[in-house]
């Protein structure tokens, strides 16, 4: 654990603050995972992805019509509303918000400035086809790339990690969001590749509502 890191948050589960977006496939027509998100306040603010949102049966605009997502930490389905003017796709960011709070269980995910963490081995959990339940998946920042976005590279994280949090395990803290992966090229390279919007950029765009939390603070931050 880092010294700068809180001690009790070393004893925190960080996957029970993930989510399952849940809609319904293109391909098989069942309803079911189609990304993931994650739990950033107290209040029952969940971020994840605008194409993870564009794969739900939510009318664009209609901001009364709720989505459903399932929590990691205990299985409990909810409706979620999504933030009026919060869908991004520029950076391909939404922000959602449980009505009615957070269940029993369910971790906060706090976030901190990605810069520093180039060769920290991450934690990435999605819900690729045929673990509806989720996967775990784990990868090493490579650095940021030309469209400063996080490079991950990890043999294990595939279509379902979109929304995802890279969960820092040297500082315990989310420092990005899954949003896209890479095909390899003519010659093979590339095809372990993810990107990250950091955490940093996430929460420049709604600063009203996001933040991050620097390494040595613990309590009283939401």
């Amino acid at each position: 654990m880092s010294s700068n890191q809180p001690a009790n948050e070393s004893e925190r589960d960080w996957t029970d603050g993930v989510v399952a977006i849940i809609g319904r496939s293109k391909e098989s027509g069942l309803r079911g995972p189609v990304g993931a998100g994650f739990v950033v306040s107290n209040e029952g603010l969940i971020i994840t992805c605008a194409h993870v949102i564009d794969q739900t049966e939510w009318p664009y605009g209609q901001w009364d019509v709720p989505i459903q997502v399932r929590f990691n930490a205990n299985g409990r389905y909810v409706d979620a509303h999504i933030e009026k003017g919060s869908v991004l796709p520029d950076i391909d960011m939404a922000i959602l918000r449980v009505a009615d709070g957070l269940p029993d269980g369910v971790e906060v995910l706090h976030m901190v400035e990605s810069d520093g963490s180039t060769g920290h081995t991450t934690y990435m959990w999605g819900f690729p086809a045929h673990h509806e339940k989720g996967l775990l998946g784990e990868g090493k920042v490579l650095g940021k790339e030309g469209r400063d976005q996080l490079q991950i590279t990890s043999t294990q994280t595939t279509h379902g990690y979109s929304g995802s949090p890279v969960w820092d395990e040297a500082w315990e803290r989310v420092i990005g969001m899954i949003t896209s992966g890479s095909k390899e090229d003519q010659i093979g390279r590339l095809q372990y590749e993810s990107f990250a919007a950091p955490a940093e950029t996430l929460v420049d765009q709604k600063p009203d509502l996001l933040k991050l939390i620097p390494l040595g603070v613990s309590e009283g931050v939401d």
